[in-house]
């Protein structure tokens, strides 16, 4: 892996079918080089799928109202949200750069705290464990997003939700974004409404696609086991 190899203070991802605005680094680097307390800084960014074409879906992009060229958060705002909205509102990979030393668990795998699908999500709570976030209003990235990816696969969806819960555990475990029982109710039923909307009164979706994923029955037991939760 090429992070592992890479010797540079700073680590600027660029996933193979993601495109970088030609300035992202021009802004960015100054943010981290003159602002010790700011662990990370990333853009809101583009989507586009197979084509090159821009996709606009709201859903998708978690849009924040930003004011000015840049903005900063702090860390507990940014995790906190991130926690309760179950939403990656920071960004893909691509989308961020941050400093080397200021993570102990690197992207992959196994040093992800073992999160399959969304380990850049743990990457970006750990960073905001530590110091603030910068957030760019114009897109320095596009993440492309098509049908042939893995994460759009319905068993890959299913774990990720999972996933969502383990850190919402984690972080509520440890007091930190997640300090008291509301925010823990609240990141919980964000999860459990999304189970209920699908799944419980199912609207369009493809059904048979998830409750024929492998692990379809253990989701459905992690959100049945949040309603115990919320009771």
């Amino acid at each position: 892996p090429f992070e592992k190899q890479a010797r540079g203070s700073l680590i600027q991802w660029c996933m193979d079918d993601d495109i970088l605005a030609p300035e992202k680094l021009e802004k960015m680097v100054p943010i981290l080089r003159d602002n010790p307390k700011v662990t990370l800084v990333t853009s809101q960014r583009n989507f586009i799928d197979a084509e090159d074409n821009v996709i606009y879906d709201p859903v998708l992009q978690h849009k924040l109202d930003l004011k000015g060229e840049c903005n900063g958060l702090t860390g507990y705002w940014a995790g906190y949200n991130t926690l309760t909205e179950s939403a990656n509102f920071i960004g893909e990979p691509s989308a961020t750069l941050f400093r080397r030393e200021d993570l102990k668990h690197h992207y992959w795998r196994a040093e992800s705290k073992g999160l399959y699908t969304i380990s850049d999500v743990a990457m970006w709570l750990e960073l905001m464990e530590k110091g603030d976030l910068v957030i760019f209003r114009d897109p320095l990235s596009s993440y492309r997003r098509h049908k042939e990816q893995e994460g759009q696969l319905p068993e890959v969806i299913l774990l990720s939700r999972m996933e969502w819960l383990q850190l919402i555990e984690e972080y509520y475990s440890r007091g930190i974004f997640l300090t008291d029982e509301d925010a823990y109710k609240k990141s919980l039923l964000k999860l459990y409404n999304e189970y209920v909307k699908f799944f419980v009164n199912p609207n369009n979706l493809d059904l048979k696609s998830y409750t024929s994923a492998p692990n379809y029955e253990k989701y459905k037991q992690a959100m049945e086991g949040i309603a115990e939760k919320l009771k």
